[in-house]
Formats: structure tokens, C-alpha cells, sequence
């Protein structure tokens, strides 16, 4: 995409002329770097950035759509391989964010918890101890 990118002490990202689009294949698939691809492709106007190996968690599909209602055109969003062509400048639009998958499943794991906190331990002899049981 045409950044230097210097790893010493911090990063520091350097597009001296300008940011062009690229096919970009993660050797591994991340949601962080898929998002910031995703983004700065996104203002890189009438180009076609493509992602290959792209994280396809919900929070991808997601930021898919919300580019895509501020006039980015994306497809692919949620496969492994994206497809961005970006626009001059984003326009405004409504849109509501799906749930934090962490914040999601605490209501599942808080009874469990709640569960162990009310058991007792008490340790066992050598020769019968087993980390996983709870009595």
C-alpha cells in the first residue's frame, strides 16, 4: 500500500507518496490487521485493495457493512478474501454496532462462577489429588 513501516522502541508508518492499492495476503489471519487494511483502503479513491487470509470474525462482517453505508464499496466481508474499493471521502450514515462477543457471553459465564464461589476445596492427600475436582 505503499507505507515504511519502522518497528524501534514504536511503530511508526510513513506513506511518502500517498497510500496506493495493493493485494495484501496475511501470513495469518487477524482481526486487527484485517480492520486496519479495511480502513485505510477505505479513502484510497477509485482503487481496489484486496485482502487475502482476512479475519472473517462478526466484527469484520460488521465494519464491512458500516463502510459500505458511508459509501465504501466492500465485498467479501466475513470470507477470507475482501474486496475494498475506496472513496474520495466517506459520507455520514446510521448504523448500530453488533455486540462485544466478550460482553456477550458474561451472562453465560457469571452463573458458573457463582456455582464455584459456593463450593468448597479442601485439599486432598498426594495420592488422590486431582487438580480438576472440586468437592
Amino acid at each position: 500500500m505503499g507505507t515504511e513501516i519502522d518497528v524501534r522502541g514504536h511503530i511508526t508508518g510513513v506513506a511518502e507518496n500517498g497510500l496506493h492499492a495493493a493485494k495484501i495476503m496475511l501470513d495469518t489471519a487477524s482481526v486487527g490487521a484485517t480492520v486496519n487494511i479495511m480502513l485505510a483502503a477505505s479513502l484510497i479513491a477509485g482503487e481496489e485493495t484486496i485482502i487475502l487470509n482476512a479475519a472473517r470474525e462478526p466484527h469484520i462482517v460488521d465494519l464491512g457493512k458500516f463502510l459500505t453505508s458511508c459509501g465504501v464499496g466492500v465485498t467479501g466481508a466475513g470470507t477470507s478474501e475482501i474486496h475494498i474499493r475506496g472513496v474520495r471521502a466517506l459520507h455520514g450514515c446510521t448504523h448500530f454496532i453488533i455486540p462485544d462477543m466478550i460482553e456477550a457471553g458474561t451472562p453465560t459465564w457469571l452463573p458458573s462462577q457463582e456455582r464455584a464461589a459456593k463450593s468448597s476445596w479442601s485439599a486432598p492427600s498426594q495420592s488422590t489429588w486431582n487438580p480438576w475436582s472440586v468437592s
